[in-house]
């Protein structure tokens, strides 16, 4: 009986293993008519010029479509959605439909919000709803892959962004643009491996747009300070045609704190630095968008606008930040103040572009001229003198043969930036 016991105990242990290393269903075979559909899913945000699709975009779900209909009453009532498959991107950026029956599918995939809650990561972009019950809007499957390469139709465009097609020739995307959504499609054939590719990203443009606004308000009312300084010198030194108004004060030196021009040699390079700490404090955030190029220009201006508030009112408060809670912040002494920005700027110097879309804008030599200027603030005369020893060096600014060439000709060589940005011109950088 013991021997029967230890039978029963072997032979149950054993079912026991047996039905551990059960293998799991096999998947039902493809129908012997249908197809089978591989779609890679392409994330454009992480684009570089070593990956110019982006970089394959993990657990994005894909939907087919039957018709462009479904597509749009999937998009008005998501509770009843109308696709005919979806599946889900692995690790490689592959969504795999294993078994599709032959026809014409539309292909989309599913919306996702970044983490600020701002930004959509999409296939589709603009859409808007129109009288033939489909959804319109803007779709490509193309990046830009260098500035160089930006047309005028998106201005505001950037390296890695997505090239839209000007449909209709005027020079200007917009809503007469737009097209039938979802534009990739793809047929399937029965018993056939098919493929397609679809990139998904975020339409950064507005955003850019924005901040081009309030780095050109930056250079403007930063500009305009150089001009009343100017002015302001002028008539200090009698250098200037007799004045009027209220440049009177300057011409006998009867100003004080409460002349209008005093209050805007003031407040107008503070507007330039609370516009810049706005660019800079976004890339802080977790933003899917490179602005870099802006936030290099905002340190630029921003350290400009603190050597000329020290060179003209000494100790001033140094802010970095737009903290709407401080009314009236503490002075920092001259040499703090400088050796912040100056600090900031030799960081900066060596990743600004050497060339920038037009004098109007600051770049790699514009920028060591201010690190000069910085640099003689605080008596450091070597650094200053290897700053303009790689200006001079690199022959790219010459000086001028003529006076008058240098005052009529905006793009003359002797110049490295003359300010006053155009009325809204988008910030192309070119490297």
């Amino acid at each position: 009986m013991r021997y029967i016991s230890l039978l029963f105990l072997i032979i149950l242990a054993s079912c026991q293993r047996d039905q551990d290393i059960i293998p799991e269903k096999e998947p039902p075979p493809a129908a012997p008519n249908h197809g089978k559909l591989s779609v890679v899913v392409y994330d454009a945000t992480e684009w570089t010029p070593a990956q110019p699709k982006g970089i394959p975009a993990t657990a994005i779900t894909v939907y087919l479509f039957q018709s462009q209909a479904d597509f749009a009453a999937t998009w008005q009532h998501p509770d009843n959605p109308k696709y005919a498959f979806k599946a889900v991107t692995g690790s490689n950026g592959t969504a795999i439909f294993d078994s599709v029956p032959p026809g014409k599918y539309y292909i989309s995939t599913q919306d996702m919000v970044d983490g600020s809650n701002t930004f959509y990561f999409q296939s589709e972009f603009r859409k808007e709803l129109r009288s033939d019950g489909l959804l319109w809007g803007l779709t490509s499957d193309t990046l830009i892959q260098a500035t160089t390469a930006i047309s005028s139709a998106q201005p505001y465009a950037f390296a890695g962004a997505f090239l839209w097609k000007d449909l209709n020739g005027d020079g200007v995307i917009n809503n007469m643009d737009f097209q039938p959504l979802p534009q990739r499609s793809i047929t399937i054939e029965k018993q056939a491996n098919n493929s397609i590719q679809l990139i998904m990203g975020v339409d950064g443009e507005p955003y850019y747009q924005q901040l081009s606004a309030v780095l050109n308000g930056a250079y403007k009312t930063l500009s305009n300070f150089e001009e009343k300084q100017v002015m302001a010198d002028g008539y200090m030194s009698h250098n200037a045609l007799p004045p009027i108004g209220e440049w009177v004060a300057f011409s006998n030196f009867s100003f004080n704190s409460n002349t209008p021009i005093i209050n805007n040699l003031w407040s107008l390079p503070w507007q330039t630095i609370r516009a810049c700490n706005q660019i800079i404090n976004e890339s802080r955030g977790n933003l899917p968008l490179n602005i870099s190029y802006y936030t290099q220009q905002a340190r630029l201006l921003r350290a400009l606008a603190y050597l000329e508030l020290t060179n003209r009112f000494g100790d001033v408060p140094l802010m970095t930040e737009n903290d709407l809670n401080v009314f009236y912040p503490s002075q920092s002494p001259v040499a703090e103040v400088i050796d912040y920005v100056r600090q900031d700027l030799s960081r900066l110097i060596d990743a600004l572009p050497d060339t920038a879309s037009s004098n109007i804008y600051l770049n790699k030599w514009s920028g060591l001229t201010i690190l000069a200027k910085l640099h003689l603030s605080r008596k450091d005369y070597a650094s200053a003198l290897q700053c303009i020893n790689a200006i001079i060096n690199r022959q790219k600014y010459l000086l001028s043969g003529s006076l008058n060439e240098v005052y009529q000709n905006t793009t003359n060589k002797e110049i490295l930036w003359r300010g006053i940005p155009d009325p809204s011109p988008p910030l192309l950088l070119i490297s």
